[in-house]
């Protein structure tokens, strides 16, 4: 997954490979689609491509510049804010037609409709002029493209750091340290690290996939 986001990076970096204004053509935002917008037109494997979309926007923060390749509600790109616009404005973001529109577009008009249902709750209308005040203090930089960057690092999003964020949230293995932090042989230490997990290929799965036709041990005939 990690290694996949590169495809969705570049979507949101049009300064980055020759494959990039294809990419954008095809699946960027436009003013008929919007990035992680569902399509019968992508192709499987693009949609494949799209399930890490989440994650992409969970893990990264931008400065805004043109505003067109960030998403209003679900980019983390608010100044001084640790939530999107989503987060701030739950039930203004409920009403909301057009949940992945570019900000770009969300901003183009004065009154910031935000192609919103025709009726809002009284929270909703509420959360509407809180949001037309607080972009109203917004400044960008329209001559330069938007800076995305990773969360932790504030660098731009690698391979490698979207790996760390993966294991950043998961529990710390005790046992880890003591497998791979020696002198042993690495192929000693895979053989630890695979009996820790139970992923040995032992004789009792070789029998369960038929491929010897006893269970048994066939040092200690025991299974």
């Amino acid at each position: 997954m990690c290694l996949l986001l590169k495809h969705i990076s570049k979507l949101h970096d049009i300064q980055t490979t020759r494959e990039t204004p294809y990419l954008i053509a095809k699946y960027g935002w436009s003013s008929t689609n919007d990035v992680g917008m569902p399509d019968n037109h992508h192709s499987p494997i693009w949609r494949d491509i799209m399930k890490g979309l989440d994650f992409f926007r969970s893990n990264t923060m931008v400065q805004l510049g043109n505003r067109a390749t960030t998403s209003f509600w679900l980019d983390r790109w608010l100044p001084n804010s640790t939530q999107t616009l989503a987060q701030l404005f739950p039930a203004l973001f409920s009403h909301s037609n057009r949940i992945h529109t570019s900000v770009a577009r969300a901003m183009a008009s004065s009154d910031l409709t935000l192609d919103l249902t025709p009726r809002l709750s009284h929270t909703a209308e509420c959360e509407l002029t809180e949001l037309r005040n607080v972009l109203a203090t917004v400044n960008v930089n329209l001559q330069g493209a938007d800076k995305r960057t990773s969360r932790e690092a504030g660098k731009p999003l690698t391979t490698k750091l979207s790996y760390q964020a993966i294991w950043k949230a998961r529990p710390i293995d005790n046992i880890a340290p003591a497998i791979w932090r020696n002198y042993a042989p690495n192929k000693c230490r895979i053989f630890l690290w695979l009996a820790s997990k139970d992923r040995l290929f032992t004789n009792a799965r070789r029998f369960r996939r038929g491929i010897t036709t006893s269970a048994a041990c066939p040092f200690c005939n025991q299974c």
